[in-house]
């Protein structure tokens, strides 16, 4: 993530929900049935 430049970062998953602490950062694990949901929260 360092490489990016970014400190958190979202990963889409199948099935999998959670958040991982990594080396330079944070990952948050969505399901994609709930990340479909939020897009539209996040548009307007």
């Amino acid at each position: 993530m360092a490489e990016l430049g970014i400190d958190d970062a979202t990963l889409v998953t199948r099935d999998d929900e959670g958040e991982e602490q990594v080396g330079a950062g944070r990952v948050r694990l969505v399901p994609a049935w709930i990340w479909t949901l939020q897009v539209d929260d996040r548009a307007g």
